[in-house]
């Protein structure tokens, strides 16, 4: 074996080697779901909205599982939920 490729070797590769069999289904399954996790709390927008005269000044967020949090500049106003994702 290539001598590189042996001292390349992640610590992740060596430890899914030895991993038990009974367990490998449990972990990759664990595996997708903390991706498709990951993947749905991706923000896809950021919308910054300032009207002055009104006083109105917050920022929305708009995330890929369709959420959106309304964050103000005036941290004594809590953030809010807009819109509440379209599964969890």
């Amino acid at each position: 074996m290539d001598t590189r490729r042996l001292l390349s070797r992640t610590f992740y590769e060596i430890y899914t080697d030895n991993i038990m069999t009974q367990y490998k289904e449990e972990v990759n399954k664990r595996n997708e779901e903390l991706k498709e996790e990951r993947d749905m709390n991706a923000i896809t927008g950021i919308e910054r909205v300032i009207n002055k005269p009104k006083g109105i000044d917050h920022t929305n967020t708009y995330y890929r599982s369709g959420k959106q949090v309304r964050s103000y500049k005036d941290k004594r106003k809590k953030d809010e939920v807009i819109t509440e994702a379209y599964r969890q």
